[in-house]
This record gives structure tokens, sequence and C-alpha cells, in this order.
């Protein structure tokens, strides 16, 4: 069925012709508003939102360009819209982000999963599959969040025994949510609390990954309005110079990380020579640092040899 909702009902001005608003005319005036309102990825983030609205995916869309749309889904859309003209993330808005070829369920109590994280992945990934490394190895997620590390791990390495914190009950709830969701949570054990802290006494890890907040404290207001207004505050900043939490981690690990086992750490982009610095100072060896797709310095590593 058509409606012949006229503009000033999406807060534009009124169609002239008196003609129902369609897919196609929706989503080309909130790409033109968006854009207008310095969002990059305007077209893509309105036709995400108007699929959104309809329950339906963009190929379906495209499917129904010319169709009017009814009050109920015109409603839908002007709340979304609303959000997103608030620079809410689009992540939040629809629910979830893919991940490592994963859906994850996603909301203001975690950090939105970044596409240079699974780089983190990989590498943990490259070193459990390596010489040395147990059938079943011991893995901890430090700041797991979302657990979309966590989980990825757990999913794409069957032998891996996996704990995860994070200091952020809230976002344990989605971690846990996460777990079930792709069906590893009985191998994902959560725990609350601050960093290594919270863990088991005496238990010793063959990989320590972490995804800690690194951005520095004069840098947060900086951040696109996306991440500085809607994104957890708890999950970003890093202190003065955004390496607070990993010196705290790695003063932590004495007795944590057997002989043979690796430490993993995203850092921001200029973090690179500090971090370095930090890893060695912890008797670690075979330090580095490897660059994301945009050619950053991205992933530090170092592993502790037997001695």
């Amino acid at each position: 069925m058509g409606c012949s909702l006229r503009g000033e009902r999406l807060g534009v001005a009124t169609v002239g012709s008196g003609e129902p608003w369609t897919v196609r005319r929706v989503v080309a005036w909130m790409a033109e508003d968006l854009g207008a309102r310095g969002v990059d990825s305007a077209r893509l983030d309105a036709e995400l939102i108007v699929a959104r609205a309809l329950g339906c995916d963009r190929v379906r869309l495209y499917m129904d360009l010319d169709r009017p749309l009814v009050d109920a889904e015109l409603s839908a859309i002007r709340e979304l819209l609303r959000r997103r003209r608030a620079r809410e993330p689009m992540a939040y808005l629809l629910g979830y982000r893919e991940f490592y070829g994963r859906r994850f369920a996603v909301d203001r109590r975690v950090l939105v999963p970044r596409p240079e994280t699974e780089l983190l992945v990989e590498r943990a990934l490259l070193h459990l599959r390596g010489e040395g490394m147990p059938a079943e190895p011991h893995v901890v997620d430090v700041g797991t969040g979302s657990g979309a590390i966590a989980v990825t791990l757990a999913a794409e390495h069957e032998g891996v025994r996996l704990d995860a914190v994070d200091i952020s009950e809230e976002a344990l709830q989605v971690a846990r949510a996460n777990a079930e969701r792709h069906g590893i949570a009985e191998r994902v054990q959560l725990h609350r609390g601050d960093l290594l802290a919270p863990l088991p006494p005496g238990r010793r890890y063959d990989l320590i990954v972490a995804n800690l907040p690194y951005v520095a404290e004069p840098d947060l207001e900086a951040l696109q309005p996306e991440v500085a207004r809607w994104e957890p505050r708890l999950a970003l900043s890093g202190g003065p110079d955004g390496l607070d939490l990993v010196r705290r981690l790695l003063e932590q690990l004495p007795g944590r990380l057997r002989p043979g086992g690796w430490v993993l750490l995203e850092i921001g982009a200029e973090q690179g020579p500090a971090v370095e610095e930090l890893l060695r100072a912890v008797d670690l060896q075979r330090v580095a640092v490897h660059p994301d797709l945009a050619g950053h310095p991205r992933i530090a590593e170092g592993i502790l040899v037997p001695g």
C-alpha cells in the first residue's frame, strides 16, 4: 500500500507533486541530508537505515526501490535518521558489526569492533598454530568488550581454552550474548575485574591478547563524533599518553605467561617505539610491531623465551 506522506513529515521541504515517498526517494533524500551534515558514508548509511527499518537487506532494498512506504515504515526510518543525525554509530543503529566473517551484537555498552583488530586475531591465530604451542593452548583476552576477539579465537581454533576479562559488567553481558550466539560459550570463561587481577591464581597462559584503551586523553575530543560522543569513554581513554593500561598489564605479567608464550597488543599509530621498549623491559624477546592495512603501526608482540 502506498503512502502520500509529504516532506515535512520527514523534516524536509514538501514534495510538490504530492507523490508518495518511495524507497528510492527516501534513500536519495537521506543521503543528501546526511552528506550535508558531514557524514562520509551518507549514501551507504541511508540504504542501511531504510533496510533496517524495513527488516530486509540491501539487496532486497534494490529490488523494491519504487515501492511506496507506509506510515509505520516512515516512522521507523525517521527515528533511525534522528539518531544518525546525532552521529550515533551505524553499528549501534543496526545492533551489530561484522568482524572476521561473523556478526557481533554491539550497543552503547561496548566499543564497536574495528577492521584493524582483525590483524590482532590473525597474528594470534598464527602463533596459536605455530611450533611449540600445545594442542589446547590457554589464552586470555584482556579488555574483551563485545567479546569479538575471544569469540573469534575460540571459533577459529577448536582446541583453545579461553578466559576473557573486562572491568565493565555491562560489556561482559554483551560478550556473553555473543559467545552464546556463536556456540562457544562453554569454552570461554568471563571474568570481571582489572586486567589480569581477576584470573585464577597461578593460571599461566600460552597467549595474552589485549586491545586496551590506547587513546591519549588530550586526543579524545578530536575523535570523530561517532566515537567521542557515543562509544564508552572507559573503552577509549588510555591516560595522558594512551599507555597507562598497557603499562599496568605488563606489570601484572610475571607468573602469568608461560615460557614460549606470546603477548599481543593493539596500539595507536604513534605508540610503536614506546610499546616496544615496554615489552623489552619485561624481558620479552622477538619484539615487533606490525602495520595495519593502512600502513600504520598497529600490533605489538613479544615472546617469553624459555630460559
